[in-house]
């Protein structure tokens, strides 16, 4: 599930910034990205570190989605 998206620009890149969480954890995202890809990310995630790669694979996969979306509606 994601939590309060926030799309912010920065220059020719945007910046996806969201909660995620999958079954009972949950990480802070920030994702640096151009128009389809994830270029640069900072995740805050109090979880055990064998969730760690699962947790950033869906919060990337989660920040394509919230920013084709926002290409969509803009």
């Amino acid at each position: 599930m994601v939590k309060n998206p926030t799309i912010y620009v920065l220059d020719d890149r945007f910046v996806a910034e969201f909660s995620v969480e999958v079954g009972e954890y949950e990480a802070k995202v920030e994702c640096l990205m151009d128009k389809e890809n994830v270029l640069d990310y900072t995740i805050e995630f109090n979880g055990p570190v064998e969730k760690r790669n699962e947790m950033i694979q869906y919060a990337q996969k989660k920040a394509k989605e919230i920013m084709r979306n926002h290409l969509v509606h803009r």
